[in-house]
C-alpha cells in the first residue's frame, strides 16, 4: 500500500496547506456566476453546499437542491410508466 500525503507535493499544495485548520472553510457558490450560467450549467457537489462544503453531507445537500429544483421545474423525464411527478405524490424525503 502507498499513502500519499498531498499536502507535502509541491505541484498540489502550498506550505500553507499543511498548517492545520481551525474552522471550517466557507463553501458554497460565488453568486456572481448566476445569470450567465442560469439554466445551462448546474453545480452539483459538496463544494456548492453552503453548510457541508468539502463532506459527503454537503454532496448529498447538492444532491437533493438538485432534485428538488428539477421536480419543481417540471424537468424530470416522462419516459417509461413513471411519468411526471404530481402534487400528490409524496417528494418530502428530497
Amino acid at each position: 500500500m502507498f499513502i500519499k500525503d498531498w499536502s507535502t507535493e509541491p505541484f498540489t499544495a502550498r506550505p500553507r496547506d499543511q498548517e492545520p485548520l481551525r474552522h471550517h472553510p466557507p463553501y458554497g457558490l460565488n453568486p456572481d456566476l448566476g445569470e450567465p450560467w442560469a439554466g445551462r450549467l448546474k453545480f452539483i457537489s459538496s463544494e456548492s453546499s453552503f453548510t457541508h462544503g468539502g463532506l459527503i453531507e454537503g454532496a448529498l445537500e447538492a444532491a437533493q437542491r438538485y432534485a428538488k429544483e428539477t421536480i419543481g421545474a417540471g424537468a424530470l423525464s416522462t419516459g417509461g410508466e413513471r411519468g411526471a411527478p404530481t402534487a400528490n405524490r409524496d417528494w418530502d424525503w428530497l
